[in-house]
């Protein structure tokens, strides 16, 4: 039992997700064969975890970052039970698998510790996922177009029935191995989308070996078809690859922008005051002051909005497959002041979804990593607190 949903509307190469850092790539190969395609670019191994983590907002690897952190979040309020750890005996709820450039900068990020990260060309043989409840693929590691265009060229240099490689037009603008393909949906219906492919079959031959083969090894170390309804697997494809399984959902890159106040209510527990929110949440605002903060937080966000912005952004992706989550929320506004005292001004305070936190202030505490006192708590159940 397995629920796909892909974004289709990119292969999502790695120079998509660089592009705000401007580092090289060297998938397309030069713009003219001989010559380089860029002038000048930056080394990954130069890159800081202080330039990974303050940039832009809407960089293409940090909307990424925001749905991998909306899933963890998701995943970790819900605490849905599985067998799926790491080495040190730590649950893991998401698996993400980049290419091992996306990988590094993934790791420099420093996301939650429910979430495993691996690149392509290192799965096989790996079944410590075969348990884990949700998987995001984002691109495929592809060569080089020059390069497979030269393998191909030796491993068929003796074939009498292989005169020439045909070769890929470099230099005319797009995608040169832009083509099209049709994709299997689960309700039985076809639907075309872009895809690449090399112009010559045995180029391409080598391509799907090393790309679109290895999207699918990744896929499958969520051991698909052993899932029954007691363990579904939820997952996410960036890029156009046909993975050979039914699609349940065909989205784009736009549909998987996450806000952040959708991440704090996926975790079920929302500040309204950006100085908490920061403590609680260094994941979606690193290194970020107040003052940047409280521009990203929305402000009189009531318990209606909150409970909207769950049911459209988590459990429709969950209800069909899980059997254990409630298709509502149930928000109460606690009041609460730290053990440190406050410093004048507005009592702080946090919405709480006491659904998956019957315990308000144990889930405020287990937020910021400290104490609080609670001073009043407003909604219908505000008399039992």
């Amino acid at each position: 039992v397995y629920h796909l949903t892909q974004y289709a509307d990119s292969p999502f190469s790695k120079s998509k997700l660089l592009g705000e850092l401007g580092i090289e790539t060297s998938e397309a190969g030069p713009g003219k064969r001989g010559k380089r395609r860029r002038k000048s670019s930056v080394d990954i191994s130069s890159i800081s975890e202080k330039r990974v983590r303050t940039m832009r907002y809407d960089a293409d690897l940090k909307r990424l970052i925001r749905f991998i952190l909306h899933k963890s979040y998701a995943y970790c309020s819900l605490g849905r039970d599985h067998e799926c750890t790491n080495d040190n005996g730590q649950k893991i709820d998401v698996l993400v698998v980049v290419p091992l450039c996306i990988e590094i900068l993934l790791r420099l990020h420093k996301l939650p510790p429910n979430v495993a990260i691996e690149h392509f060309n290192a799965l096989r043989g790996k079944d410590n996922y075969a348990q884990v409840p949700c998987v995001i693929v984002a691109g495929r590691e592809q060569p080089p177009i020059p390069q497979l265009e030269q393998d191909a060229a030796a491993m068929h240099y003796d074939d009498p029935k292989v005169l020439q490689i045909q070769r890929a037009e470099l230099g005319s603008g797009g995608n040169p191995l832009s083509s099209k393909q049709t994709i299997r949906m689960a309700n039985g219906q076809k639907l075309w989308i872009s895809c690449e492919r090399h112009p010559d079959p045995h180029v391409e031959a080598i391509r799907w070996h090393r790309s679109d083969a290895e999207v699918i090894q990744a896929l499958h170390r969520a051991r698909i078809y052993d899932r029954t309804d007691e363990n579904p697997v939820e997952i996410h494809l960036f890029g156009q690859t046909d993975t050979g399984l039914p699609v349940h959902e065909m989205r784009r890159w736009i549909d998987a922008e996450r806000i952040p106040v959708e991440l704090m209510v996926a975790s079920g527990v929302v500040f309204n005051s950006a100085r908490y929110a920061g403590i609680a949440y260094p994941h979606i605002f690193p290194g970020m002051k107040e003052r940047a903060i409280r521009g990203y937080i929305q402000s009189k966000v009531s318990a209606v909005d909150l409970n909207s912005l769950f049911l459209l952004g988590v459990v429709p992706k969950l209800e069909h497959m899980l059997q254990d989550v409630e298709n509502k929320t149930k928000w109460l506004k606690v009041y609460f002041s730290p053990a440190e005292g406050r410093k004048g001004g507005k009592i702080p305070s946090v919405w709480v979804d006491i659904v998956r936190h019957p315990d308000p202030k144990a889930a405020i505490e287990g937020a910021l990593g400290s104490q609080v006192e609670i001073i009043r708590v407003d909604g219908d159940h505000a008399n039992e607190k």
